[in-house]
Order: C-alpha cells, then sequence, then structure tokens
C-alpha cells in the first residue's frame, strides 16, 4: 500500500532464526540474489551473491592492514556461535580487523586443532 519501502524491510539475510536487512542487488558489488520467501509479507530471502568481502590498506613501515567481513559467520554448524555471529556487521556494512600475525592469532585463539 506504498511505495517508499526500505529494500532492507523487503529483502532479508535469513539464517537460522536470524533475519537481517539486505542490501545489494544482481551484479553488482556486494552482489545479492533472492528469491521470494514470504508470499505473504513478501520477504524476499537472499540466496546467494558475495559473501566474504576483505579490504587491504599497504602502509609504509607497517605492512598490510586488513579488513573483513562473511555474510553469515565463520561456521557452517547452526550450534556454534560463529554461525550468525558477522550478519549484523555485513548488514550495518561494517568490517573487523584481522591479521595473520601468528603471535596475535594464538594469543586470541578460542581453539587450536589441526583439521586431520
Amino acid at each position: 500500500g506504498r511505495t517508499n519501502v526500505k529494500l532492507g524491510d523487503i529483502q532479508r539475510m535469513i539464517r537460522g532464526n536470524v533475519s537481517m536487512p539486505a542490501s545489494g542487488l544482481r551484479e553488482v558489488a556486494r552482489a545479492a540474489d533472492a528469491k521470494l520467501h514470504d508470499n505473504t509479507h513478501g520477504i524476499w530471502r537472499i540466496t546467494g551473491g558475495d559473501g566474504y568481502i576483505q579490504m587491504n590498506r599497504y602502509l609504509p613501515n607497517k605492512g598490510p592492514v586488513i579488513y573483513s567481513v562473511n555474510a553469515y559467520g565463520a561456521s557452517a554448524h547452526p550450534e556454534s556461535k560463529h554461525y550468525t555471529d558477522q550478519m549484523e556487521m555485513f548488514s550495518k556494512e561494517e568490517f573487523k580487523q584481522m591479521t595473520f600475525d601468528w603471535n596475535s592469532i594464538k594469543t586470541k585463539a578460542e581453539a587450536v586443532y589441526h583439521p586431520q
């Protein structure tokens, strides 16, 4: 009944019981493909598109400064706290700073394991 609907009101990132506004359309930066999810309420669910975004800055005498965000989270396991832990950042177009510095990674690691 109105024409001033925000895209994020009808286009959503949905995972488990978490639903966040989603921006982006096909073939653009931050691409998002959506399919009709709830015909009654006109909700479109993101089914594909850009899922991981990384930006790097290369500074003299400091090396790379790295920022990233994952569309949903760092786990595909619904019981993990990382299943949806980056959805809000992605929805708000925010990033987290990351590092490849091994000592920093070891200090902050929640767990250390070998996949074999």
